[in-house]
């Protein structure tokens, strides 16, 4: 009978034996794909926390929408000096001034340090700096330079140089305007 004990004993080791050494390689495969389904849920969740962070910021630029589309004017993306043109040469009559043209247009870098990093500028925001030359009374000139400079467009007198005309009541202005724009 101890003969029946021992070897039902040493039948039970073994088969536990054979067991643990058949289902260990499958129980470590099944570890490595609980470690990568955690590591998959966490990168998830850490996805999910940031789209929703972005909505959350998307809800609160919208509720800024007026003060960005006033931004947006104010600093173009790329220089449109036509319409600006138009606009100086509106504003120029509105205040009983006559702009004849505009002269020495350039387009510079706003950040002289940013611009020696970028050869080309990409991402900078720049400045057009030109003259004009306008004609009419003083009062006139004050006006202009006080609407222009109060419009949502970024714009700004940089001098003022005054010449008499033959007619005492006209001048002749040149008027240097400064504008800004954003070039990705």
């Amino acid at each position: 009978m101890k003969n029946y004990i021992f070897s039902a004993l040493v039948i039970f080791l073994i088969a536990v034996g054979i067991m643990i050494f058949m289902t260990l390689p499958e129980y470590e495969g099944f570890v490595s794909l609980m470690r990568q389904m955690n590591a998959s849920q966490s990168e998830l969740d850490e996805r999910e926390s940031r789209l929703k962070e972005m909505f959350e910021l998307n809800q609160r630029l919208q509720e800024h929408q007026i003060a960005l589309d006033k931004i947006s004017s104010a600093l173009p993306l790329y220089p449109d000096f036509p319409s600006l043109m138009v606009f100086l040469t509106q504003k120029a009559s509105e205040s009983g001034l006559v702009l004849l043209r505009p002269e020495n247009v350039a387009t510079v870098y706003y950040s002289p340090l940013l611009a020696a990093e970028d050869e080309r500028g990409a991402g900078e925001v720049k400045a057009i700096k030109f003259d004009v030359l306008l004609t009419g009374r003083y009062p006139s000139l004050k006006n202009f330079v006080r609407v222009i400079e109060g419009s949502s467009r970024l714009v700004g007198v940089s001098y003022i140089d005054a010449r008499e005309d033959q007619d005492m009541d006209h001048h002749l202005y040149r008027v240097g305007i400064e504008t800004f724009f954003y070039q990705e």
